[in-house]
């Protein structure tokens, strides 16, 4: 999928050895896949490394607690605990994101069930529309997989999935990398911008 394969920079480039280190990203992913290299710092221009600029989005955080306010008339939101809703959300993350191609994603394995991974499907019409995820841990329920189907937005479908994944364990603080067009949406939520970060993409080949 997309954004399975990821690095992060710990340090300001100009801090590190950054050629070597794009090298070792480089020589890490095969050629045939996608990868996204992220820096809360600014970067120079990486295109003649083969990167292509995705754009900086806002890295947000919300405080723990709080209640789920009632979900959209018609939708059902059920925790991902069995293959058959597994295809689910993978078949709705896939054309909701969308993500095309992601057929073969990690996350449609059922052992990334029952751990630390939480993921939620919304049903409206028996039918699956919208999806949101968390992975726990570090102190925070990092919030992924927000997707709805095109032809069902603009109904809080997706906003009542971020909920169950903000939510997953009530206890923690969450945090997510929102979009421009998403981040009223959490703002609306009790999610604060903390800074935009830099994202990278390196397209396969």
């Amino acid at each position: 999928m997309f954004f399975d394969n990821a690095a992060v920079l710990l340090q300001p480039p100009e801090y590190i050895d950054l050629p070597a280190a794009i090298s070792t990203m480089l020589d890490f992913y095969p050629a045939d896949r996608h990868f996204v290299l992220l820096s809360a710092f600014p970067t120079p221009d990486l295109t003649a490394d083969g990167l292509e600029l995705m754009g900086h989005p806002p890295l947000m955080f919300r405080a723990a607690g709080g209640d789920v306010p009632p979900a959209p008339d018609g939708l059902v939101v059920r925790e991902v605990d069995d293959s058959a809703t597994l295809a689910d959300f993978v078949s709705t993350l896939i054309d909701g994101y969308p993500m095309p191609g992601a057929e073969g994603t990690a996350l449609s394995d059922a052992r990334v069930l029952g751990g630390d991974i939480r993921l939620f499907v919304g049903y409206a019409g028996g039918a699956p529309v919208a999806t949101a995820g968390a992975r726990i841990g570090h102190g925070v329920n990092d919030v992924e997989w927000v997707a709805t189907r095109p032809e069902c937005r603009r109904r809080g479908y997706g906003a009542a999935l971020t909920w169950a994944a903000t939510l997953a364990d009530p206890t923690l603080p969450a945090v997510l990398i929102a979009s421009d067009v998403g981040q009223p949406v959490y703002e609306a939520m009790g999610y604060v911008r903390l800074q935009r970060l830099t994202m990278w993409h390196r397209p396969p080949t």
